[in-house]
């Protein structure tokens, strides 16, 4: 079994939390494009920071490493790709340290290219609201990419690029407004 510290992968899922530990994941190279969850980068961005979020936008591969092990194969970090309920995927896990440092050495190439294609903070975010819109575009249109499933508490909401805005004073006064009504 791995426990990835490091994540190559072409699409990340809303539902990836199920499939990793959120604690354990330190690091993820991700291609944020039609397929990935926007809602789901926002969330490592948040937990993970901007320097941990690396996108490459032409990203395949799918490298899962950790210290002493690692799996590669055709399973994105989706439920489609590691249930086994959906897709018929295949991968190969291994933990001979020869390997190993090949699967590190090809892992820090791909953060190379991430670094040259977005060396800019806000150049990720700018990608990541713009693969906010393609992700509602895709909703509207009646195909699956899923938002996040997991709740947050609002002292969790951090604005994490400049478009970002939350709103729950609206809430709040309606919910205050509907009791006082009540009354």
């Amino acid at each position: 079994m791995v426990q990835p510290e490091s994540i190559a992968v072409a699409y990340v899922g809303a539902d990836w939390e199920s499939f990793v530990d959120a604690d354990t994941l330190k690091e993820i190279i991700v291609s944020p494009t039609a397929g990935s969850s926007a809602d789901a980068i926002a969330e490592r961005v948040w937990r993970l920071s901007w320097s941990n979020m690396h996108f490459l936008n032409k990203l395949q591969a799918k490298i899962y490493l950790s210290k002493t092990s690692a799996a590669i194969g055709n399973f994105n970090l989706t439920a489609n790709g590691l249930s086994g309920h959906a897709l018929e995927e295949a991968g190969y896990v291994f933990g001979a340290p020869v390997q190993l440092k090949s699967m590190r050495t090809l892992y820090a190439s791909f953060k190379t290219k991430a670094a040259r294609e977005y060396h800019l903070q806000s150049k990720k975010g700018k990608q990541l609201s713009q693969l906010k819109e393609i992700n509602a575009k895709l909703r509207d249109a009646g195909l699956s990419v899923p938002a996040s499933s997991r709740g947050r508490m609002l002292t969790e909401y951090e604005p994490l690029i400049d478009t970002d805005f939350y709103c729950a004073f609206f809430f709040l006064w309606n919910k205050i407004a509907g009791i006082a009504k009540n009354a």
